[in-house]
């Protein structure tokens, strides 16, 4: 399903750039890694955990999101995403660069 999603994107992306006569590959990867902040008193919702954040300079109760995106002309998707989990899942430990790397 993945594939086919990703096939479906990248032929989007052609044609619209085809049809304003630009063949140039001009195509942005966007790597984020986005934060839900939570109440701490939410301590029964799976998947919360303190994640560092950028913008308070500090790590704060959330959920977080590493994801991808493909940018071009007027079409922004979502490409891929992961959620850093390990200790359920028996994984060895992905920081969200990690993640962003993979």
């Amino acid at each position: 399903m993945k594939k086919q999603r990703m096939q479906f994107l990248i032929g989007k992306i052609k044609e619209s750039r085809t049809q304003i006569g630009d063949t140039r590959p001009i195509t942005f990867l966007v790597i984020d890694d986005t934060q839900c902040k939570k109440d701490s008193s939410t301590t029964k919702m799976e998947k919360l955990d303190y994640h560092y954040s950028h913008a308070d300079g500090k790590s704060v109760w959330s959920h977080c999101l590493v994801s991808a995106h493909v940018v071009t002309e007027t079409y922004s998707f979502t490409w891929d995403f992961r959620k850093p989990y390990c200790e359920n899942h028996h994984l060895s430990f992905k920081s969200k660069l990690d993640l962003a790397v993979e």
